[in-house]
């Protein structure tokens, strides 16, 4: 999801031609179809890195099947990032309106997503933005995929 930011200046580098050429009627849409078949490959690759490295670094729970939801969330949520950053580049026709605004919404996100306040402690007028968040919904899976069925902690403090 941070990575909408980042995705914005090639986004816009393709803005003028895409435009172009549509309006020239020079060739269809496939080639740009195409580049976002290539950047779903590269994204793929940096996902996969990225979850080996945090899951097997932090020591998150030894199951493939764990490993590989990981993997799906963290994929999920690069994917909703590239879109975001899709989505604000064809909204906007400045690249400075489009990364300012990038910034608030991944700061709501991520601040609405649960993992700062909790839901109770949220002010009642601004808690639909945690159902809004995609970031709240990976959080709650990650959660799920690591504590469930957990019986490693000793909550009961026998004596």
């Amino acid at each position: 999801m941070l990575l909408a930011a980042v995705t914005l200046p090639s986004c816009f580098r393709e803005h003028p031609t895409l435009f172009k050429h549509r309006s020239a009627e020079f060739y269809n849409l496939t080639p740009y179809a195409s580049l976002l078949l290539t950047d779903m490959s590269l994204s793929v690759l940096e996902v996969y890195f990225l979850a080996v490295i945090l899951f097997f670094w932090v020591g998150m729970r030894d199951s493939l099947g764990n490993f590989f939801y990981f993997l799906g969330m963290l994929f999920a949520l690069k994917c909703v990032g590239q879109a975001l950053s899709r989505l604000l580049c064809t909204l906007y026709q400045k690249q400075v309106t489009a990364n300012s605004s990038s910034l608030v919404i991944i700061l709501v996100f991520s601040t609405m997503g649960g993992l700062m306040p909790s839901y109770a402690s949220i002010p009642s007028i601004l808690r639909w933005l945690g159902w809004v968040t995609p970031i709240a919904y990976a959080f709650k899976g990650l959660m799920l995929n690591e504590f469930l069925d957990f019986d490693r902690f000793d909550c009961c403090g026998q004596e």
